[in-house]
């Protein structure tokens, strides 16, 4: 009798082994594809968690941006306004977001994302922008949030007929510093390649490069005038100035005929009215006072150089203050400086400042006004200022001469007036800089201006105004 082992099927050997394989054929395989498919599969679990936490960074990254880039634009509001207080809220608020993003981007995993096709520019761009913001808000908006601090509009305000120039010396090297890493960041958000980027990207950041634009152009005229206005004001020596008021009811390209010219002269930010004039007083060149290129005279004739009260007839102010400095060196007898040029409407936000300017009877008479001109209380105000110098000047003052009489008297009140420090310092500055943005203001000297400060990305040609 056979035993009966020897009938068994190979399956039911007790190792579960075929006779022979001595090693365990089929459970060895299906172990090893079982172990690679876990694999697999912890892999694949992996990069779905590390994809979903790409997106949650990402989105949470995009959420704290958003919130920081309105504040830029307030920071900048409040800084013009003098707000310290509100500057320095904004400016905390604004680093909170953008230290937020800047550690949500951080890390290896981020930087290896930026060497992936399609994906990598993207994650590179974020990155930057996220670094250029925080950097902005770590280190240059406290600089310059330090900067007007020192240069507080009470320290700026005349006093006595004089400007103090020290705080202008005291923060030109913090606000030169802004400047230059404001430039520097325009310079590396410029070169990103917007073409590479997605679309949810690529709208954010135009609109950052817009918002670095405005602050760019804001610390480009800060340190231009730390650069400027201590050797402006006389800080290395005196200069002459003449100040043109142009008179916007008879219009000319960069606001109306100048009709009155004050001599003022700055010493170490003691400015000093010397003499006034009508553009008749300081003459009439038949033949030219500055020879004229045949543009300039196709487009806008010769009066240009012949007579001083069209000599902003040409759009281009530098060109304006070159040709009345020969006229006042061939009339008058003076070299000068520099030229500073303004409207009835500065002069109307300068009695914001000063208060109304009173004029006596006398002084009225002097210049061919009758004797309620400027009604019972005699006094130039800023809610009357452009209607009596637009309109009533013309209408009850007839003799042209009288007219230009009375645009001297008037401009020379509101400047005696604000340097006397009559005026409220942060209402000037605040007139002077809306001026200045609505192109009522100009200056522009004839000294060559070397200054060390980069260009500014998105600025203009850099002419002082």
């Amino acid at each position: 009798m056979r035993h009966v082992t020897e009938t068994l099927p190979n399956w039911l050997d007790d190792d579960g082994a075929r006779p022979g394989n001595a090693g365990g054929g089929r459970a060895p395989r299906r172990r090893g594809r079982t172990a690679a498919a876990l694999l697999i599969m912890l892999v694949l679990l992996a990069l779905l968690g590390l994809a979903v936490l790409y997106a949650l960074q990402a989105r949470a990254a995009q959420a704290e941006l958003r919130e920081a880039l309105p504040l830029v634009s307030q920071l900048r509001t409040h800084t013009l306004s003098g707000d310290t207080e509100e500057s320095a809220a904004t400016a905390a608020e604004l680093r909170e977001h953008t230290g937020t993003a800047r550690d949500t981007l951080a890390g290896p995993h981020w930087s290896a994302a930026e060497h992936l096709p399609y994906v990598g520019p993207n994650v590179a761009a974020a990155r930057v922008a996220t670094e250029v913001v925080d950097d902005l808000a770590t280190d240059v908006l406290p600089e310059l949030l330090a900067a007007t601090e020192i240069v507080d509009p009470m320290r700026l305000a005349p006093q006595d007929g004089r400007i103090d120039l020290t705080p202008f010396v005291e923060v030109a090297p913090q606000v030169v510093a802004a400047h230059e890493a404001v430039t520097d960041a325009q310079a590396e958000l410029a070169a990103i390649d917007a073409e590479r980027l997605v679309s949810p990207l690529r709208d954010p950041l135009e609109d950052l490069q817009a918002q670095l634009d405005d602050v760019g152009s804001l610390t480009a005229t800060a340190a231009r005038a730390v650069e400027l206005i201590p050797p402006m004001l006389g800080a290395e020596g005196p200069r002459d100035y003449i100040l043109m008021v142009q008179n916007n009811a008879e219009p000319r390209a960069t606001g109306g005929l100048t009709g009155a010219f004050l001599h003022l002269r700055a010493d170490d930010g003691a400015v000093e009215l010397l003499d006034q004039r009508s553009a008749g007083e300081v003459g009439y060149f038949g033949d030219h006072a500055v020879e004229l290129t045949d543009t300039e005279v196709a487009l806008f004739g010769t009066q240009l150089a012949r007579y001083p009260g069209n000599v902003t007839t040409t759009p281009h102010f530098p060109r304006s203050a070159e040709i009345i400095s020969e006229m006042w060196r061939q009339g008058v007898g003076d070299d000068v400086d520099g030229v500073l040029s303004l409207d009835p409407v500065v002069l109307a936000g300068l009695l914001e400042a000063t208060g109304p300017v009173e004029f006596s009877p006398q002084a009225l008479q002097a210049v061919g006004a009758p004797g309620d001109f400027l009604g019972a209380d005699g006094q130039l105000t800023a809610g009357n200022a452009a209607e009596v110098m637009l309109n009533r000047v013309y209408r009850l003052i007839e003799d042209p001469a009288d007219q230009d009489d009375f645009f001297e008297l008037a401009a020379a009140e509101v400047f005696s007036s604000t340097m006397r420090g009559e005026a409220d310092p942060a209402a000037t500055i605040a007139a002077l800089v809306a001026a200045a943005d609505e192109g009522r203001l100009h200056v522009w000297s004839a000294h060559a201006v070397i200054s060390k400060l980069p260009p500014s990305h998105g600025s203009s040609d850099g002419s002082p105004r």
